[in-house]
C-alpha cells in the first residue's frame, strides 16, 4: 500500500521500523539533536522527546521529533510564561500534535479542528502533485480521544468536526484567547483561513505554528500574502529543515504606561 493510500483509511500510522531506522541514520539523528536554545530547558527537551516517541511509535502522529518536541516546547512556555489562551490545533487528524501539546500545558483548554474526512481537494496554488493527497491524512475523532486518554486529559478537549471554511468563522467567540495555535491544514484555501479568523485572537507573546510552510506551495503563499495583508514583521523561525516554521505575535514592553514599539520576543524562541 503506497503512503497516500494508507494514509487515507484512518487507520493509525505505522510505528518507525528498525529497517527504516537502519536505511535513514543520518535523518533520525538530525531529527533527534536538539537545537542550541532547547538545551536551555534541558528537561523540557527530554520529556518532549520521550513524549513524542510514545505518541509517535503507537500510531498518533506522522510528526517527525524535532516538530513535535517543538509543539511540546512552545506549550510548556506559554505555560511558564502565563501567556493567557487555548490552544488550538487546526487539522489534528489523529491527535497526536494536539495531545502533545495539551500534555505540556495542562491547565489549558483545547481546540481540536478537523474534517474528520481527510484532506480537501487542492487548488491550484497548492502546486501539481497536491491533487494526489485529496482525502488523506484522514483521522479519526475517537482516536483523538484515546490519544487524549493515554497522553493528556480528556477534560482538557474540544473537538470541532467539519470543513474548516463551516466551522472556524463561527468559532473565533468561543475559543476566545489563543496562547498557540498549530495551523496544519496544508493547502492554501486551509491555512489562509485559519489565520484569517484566528490570529486576531492570538494572545500577545502567543505563538502561531505553520507546518508545511516550505512543503506545499498554498501554505507558503497564504501565510507570506497574510502577512504583506496584516503587516506582520514577527520573524519566521524555521523548526525543521523542510516543513515547519513557527510565527510569534510580538510582545510589547509597556514603559510609563505606554506601549513601547519595540519587539520584545522571549529568548526561547530562536532557533526552535
Amino acid at each position: 500500500m503506497s503512503d497516500i493510500n494508507r494514509l487515507s483509511t484512518g487507520d493509525l500510522t505505522k510505528p518507525l521500523s528498525a529497517w527504516r531506522i537502519a536505511r535513514q541514520p543520518r535523518w533520525l539523528l538530525n531529527d533527534l539533536a536538539p537545537m542550541a536554545t532547547a538545551m536551555r530547558h534541558p528537561l523540557v527537551f527530554v520529556r518532549g522527546v520521550i513524549l513524542w516517541a510514545k505518541v509517535r511509535q503507537q500510531g498518533f502522529t506522522m510528526l517527525g521529533c524535532r516538530r513535535g518536541r517543538t509543539l511540546f516546547r512552545l506549550a510548556d512556555d506559554v505555560e511558564r510564561r502565563a501567556i493567557p489562551g487555548a490552544l488550538v490545533d487546526c487539522g489534528v487528524s489523529n491527535g497526536g500534535s494536539t495531545a502533545i501539546m495539551a500534555a505540556a500545558a495542562p491547565s489549558r483548554v483545547v481546540w481540536a479542528f478537523d474534517s474528520f474526512e481527510g484532506l480537501p481537494t487542492p487548488s491550484t496554488r497548492d502546486g501539481t502533485n497536491a491533487a494526489a493527497w485529496a482525502a488523506s491524512c484522514l483521522g479519526r475523532k475517537e482516536n483523538v480521544i484515546e490519544a487524549f486518554q493515554r497522553f493528556a486529559a480528556t477534560t482538557q478537549l474540544r473537538i470541532v468536526k467539519g470543513w474548516f471554511e463551516e466551522t472556524l468563522p463561527a468559532e473565533p467567540d468561543k475559543v476566545g484567547p489563543i496562547a498557540l495555535l498549530h495551523a496544519d491544514g496544508d493547502w492554501y484555501d486551509s491555512v489562509r483561513l485559519t489565520l484569517e479568523t484566528l490570529y486576531e485572537n492570538l494572545s500577545p507573546g502567543g505563538y502561531v505554528v505553520i507546518d508545511d510552510y516550505s512543503v506545499w506551495s498554498g501554505a507558503h503563499q497564504a501565510v507570506d500574502e497574510f502577512r504583506a495583508k496584516r503587516r506582520v514583521d514577527a520573524p519566521l523561525l524555521r523548526a525543521e529543515a523542510s516543513a515547519f516554521v513557527s510565527v510569534t505575535k510580538p510582545l510589547y514592553l509597556r514603559r510609563g504606561g505606554a506601549a513601547s514599539h519595540k519587539p520584545v520576543l522571549p529568548s526561547a524562541t530562536y532557533g526552535v
